[in-house]
């Protein structure tokens, strides 16, 4: 018998919405306003005048802490998307948050998406080893980094969810998806509502 595909899945800015949440944090926490629009570069710090390194990792630890990744909002068709993926495949979700976000991670996962990738859910920043340890498949990630790293350094079919700070990453390997429905496209499943 075949095993299923397996599919190594970013949650921050490919399932949740991450940018939004940090920059409603920054200005609620700072007064500081940016307009992820215009989110270029995967440091924010280079985007945004207001936003220094020293900052950004501060006010994250603090995002952290406050319990910021248990209240993220699915990214448009994503938690539909991730749901019709578990039914077809293996899914790993492979996030490269801090470890002490565990818990809060599987609270949103719980809350929004589905109670069977819970088993699956490993915190890594080196996804690429994560990815041939398991085998895995196909990878979907925003990550302008962890794509070439995929590229480079894997096997795995790599799909890049289409981002202004990920515009400068150029290989022949990496499908570009502006939609979860075009990744399931993409990956011959059908999309049904």
């Amino acid at each position: 018998m075949q095993r299923k595909k397996r599919y190594g899945v970013d949650l921050d800015g490919t399932v949740f919405a991450f940018d939004k949440a940090f920059a409603e944090w920054l200005k609620n926490e700072r007064g500081v306003e940016v307009d992820i629009s215009k989110l270029t570069h995967w440091d924010w710090h280079k985007c945004f005048d207001n936003v220094s390194k020293e900052m950004f990792k501060e006010e994250y630890v603090k995002f952290c802490k406050a319990n910021g990744f248990s209240k993220l909002e699915p990214i448009d068709d994503a938690a539909d998307g991730l749901r019709k993926l578990v039914k077809h495949g293996e899914v790993y979700i492979i996030t490269a948050r801090p470890d002490y976000t565990y818990v809060d991670t599987i609270e949103c996962l719980m809350r929004e998406v589905d109670l069977r990738l819970l088993k699956n859910v490993i915190i890594a920043y080196d996804k690429a080893s994560v990815v041939n340890k398991l085998n895995i498949d196909v990878v979907i990630d925003d990550g302008p980094h962890i794509a070439e790293s995929i590229v480079l350094g894997t096997s795995a079919k790599m799909y890049l969810v289409d981002k202004p700070y990920n515009q400068h990453i150029n290989y022949d390997e990496i499908t570009r998806v502006n939609s979860w429905k075009q990744f399931l496209s993409y990956e011959g499943l059908e999309w049904v509502s």
